[in-house]
């Protein structure tokens, strides 16, 4: 069986239970587990033996909780097929995408019957670890959860969307704190800590911020990736990630009749979505 958690004490993982699904058989677990396999920086490089460990754990899946009598099926990729509940970097563009995961979370925690409940997993991308000049970049991804209990469970690489996220300085001031280290949901608002990139002139006076975002503006922001990607394409305004190996060709295709509301799940055609850049503002 693949590994859950990344294969090392110094990477992230990070996991939620998520609610039973229509047709599941029970909960479900979404886990974010940094890369650690080969070519990663936690790979042993030195003098001794080779390690011939296999690592093929996906940075994102959705794993069964519920045994149902076989011991063999728990933590197993819990729809079919399972390819349907997993998020994994091809192997080469693992370098261009070391995912580092903070937190993961549900909001709204407790949703009214029939709202709209989704899983939020917040994490870093390192563009090209161990290069100097290359700044992470946070991120903020969204995925769909079935509405009440007999809600019909969505495909991960169907409803998946990150839009990146940004800590800014005082008004007319144009440093930014670009690596997120913490995250706290409230009800309206998303609370995040960042720190300057290391090296940074500033980063010594003032080296973290809090900011904050408004789940309000989250979802807008969502909601215009959709419609860029669905009803009036716009490559300037939403791009699909193509570094995932599900959604072989994955493309923003102009849907007939596609009519994108508040917390409606369009379906994807394959391959993980980004939209627009939030940005905060520093909490005083």
């Amino acid at each position: 069986m693949l590994n859950v958690a990344a294969n090392h004490p110094n990477a992230s993982t990070v996991g939620l239970v998520l609610p039973p699904a229509a047709g599941t058989g029970g909960s479900r677990l979404l886990v974010g587990a940094t890369y650690t396999g080969y070519g990663s920086a936690f790979f042993p490089r030195n003098r001794s033996l080779e390690d011939h460990r296999f690592e093929n754990t996906p940075e994102i899946a959705i794993r069964s909780l519920d045994a149902r009598g076989d011991l063999a099926k728990l933590f197993t990729f819990d729809l079919n097929p399972s390819d349907d509940n997993i998020l994994k970097i091809k192997q080469g563009a693992k370098e261009q995408h070391k995912l580092g995961f903070v937190r993961a979370f549900l909001h709204p925690p407790d949703p009214p019957p029939g709202a709209p409940s989704y899983a939020y997993l917040a994490l870093n991308s390192e563009a090209r670890a161990g290069d100097k000049e290359s700044q992470a970049r946070s991120l903020l991804a969204r995925i769909c959860l079935p509405r009440g209990a007999g809600g019909d469970a969505k495909k991960l690489t169907e409803s998946y969307i990150q839009l990146g996220l940004q800590c800014a300085g005082g008004a007319g001031r144009g440093d930014l704190y670009s690596r997120l280290v913490s995250v706290f949901p409230a009800r309206e608002l998303l609370f995040a800590v960042f720190e300057r990139p290391q090296g940074s002139p500033a980063s010594r006076a003032t080296p973290a911020a809090l900011c904050a975002f408004r789940f309000a503006d989250v979802q807008a922001a969502i909601r215009a990736a959709r419609n860029a990607c669905f009803v009036e394409p716009a490559p300037d305004v939403v791009a699909v990630l193509d570094s995932v190996v599900q959604g072989t060709g994955p493309a923003c295709e102009r849907k007939r009749n596609i009519q994108v509301r508040r917390g409606s799940r369009t379906p994807a055609q394959g391959g993980r979505r980004e939209s627009v850049r939030l940005t905060g503002r520093v909490v005083r």
